[in-house]
This record gives structure tokens, sequence and C-alpha cells, in this order.
């Protein structure tokens, strides 16, 4: 009822500017709810580690602090040859421990068998840079000549460390491949 009692006075006009206001109400909630999702920083992406068929060459990062390593794929239906060349230095261990920064090739301390042999590849070098293939792994160091891969075969590259060490570990080893074949 309206003020003055009479039934239905104004209603249609109250009510269409009610729903107008409620429209526009509506848009200007939505503006502001797809700026505020605009404005969301994106997620995390990991490096890309799958390469097209068509790429010959690139780059990848290996870094010194995740367990887990780099996973490398090409997505090749022939098998393929590459090399590997590598650049940068990482650091084994925190900076207080004595630890410096060392190349792909790894530390050059003579360590005892013990210590080797808790290593994720126990006959490489502490810090090298080294890769798991099929289940073995192999040093692939500074410059690695050739490696023959099978169709979309998954290589994991990692710094040789302990299970468990590789938290207080810093730095990054670029990879740059080619096919060579």
């Amino acid at each position: 009822m309206s003020e003055n009692g009479n039934k239905g006075e104004g209603g249609f006009w109250n009510t269409l500017n009610g729903n107008i206001a409620g429209i526009a109400g509506m848009i200007a909630a939505i503006g502001g709810l797809i700026v505020a999702v605009s404005s969301l920083p994106s997620p995390p992406t990991s490096p890309s580690n799958r390469y097209g068929q068509s790429q010959s060459e690139g780059t990848f990062e290996v870094l010194a602090h995740k367990e887990n390593g780099f996973k490398f794929q090409l997505q090749n239906k022939e098998p393929v040859k590459i090399t590997l060349t590598t650049s940068e230095k990482w650091r084994l261990g925190s900076q207080g421990d004595g630890w410096s920064y060392v190349t792909a090739a790894g530390d050059d301390r003579d360590n005892d068998q013990k210590a080797k042999d808790q290593l994720k590849c126990p006959n490489v070098r502490l810090g090298a840079l080294v890769y798991i293939r099929n289940g073995k792994c192999y040093y692939a160091g500074e410059h690695k000549p050739s490696l023959t891969l099978q169709p979309k075969e998954e290589i994991y590259f990692y710094m040789n460390d302990t299970e468990g060490g590789y938290d207080d570990n810093n730095g990054t080893i670029k990879v740059r491949w080619s096919i060579v074949n």
C-alpha cells in the first residue's frame, strides 16, 4: 500500500524503479567480480618439459634444491640423437657449511665410499648433473657428446646428492640440448 492508503498507486513505477536499481546493482557486482578475478595472481607454472616434434633445440633449467628433478621429454616419433651442453653453477649445501659453487661436473673432493653409496648416483661425483633413464643413473656433467632418445622417452635430470639432502642446495644449471641427426 502507498502512503496515502490507496492500493496500487505508483505500483508500476515503484516496481520498475526497483527492478532497474536491482539490475544496475547486479551489473556492478558482476563487473566487480570480473575485475577481482582478473587481478588474481596466476597459478605457478612449472617449466615446460615437453618439446614439440618440430623443435630441434632448446634450453631447460635443473634446480639444485629440487629432489624430484626435471623431467625432459621430446615428442619425437623416431629415435633422435641429442647433445647436451651446460652452463651456470650451483651449490651443494649451505654456504656456512663450507660448500662452494660447482659446475655440472660436480665437486672434486674425494668422499668416502659410505658417503658415495648414499648418493642418487653412487659412482658419480657429488653435485654433478645426472640423469635417470629406464631406472638407471648416468653422468651428464658439463658436456655429453651425444645421447639417443627413443620416441617420447622421459629422462629425469638432477643434482647428484643424497636422498633428503636437497633442501639446502642452491642455484641452477642451464642445459642446452640440440638434435644432431
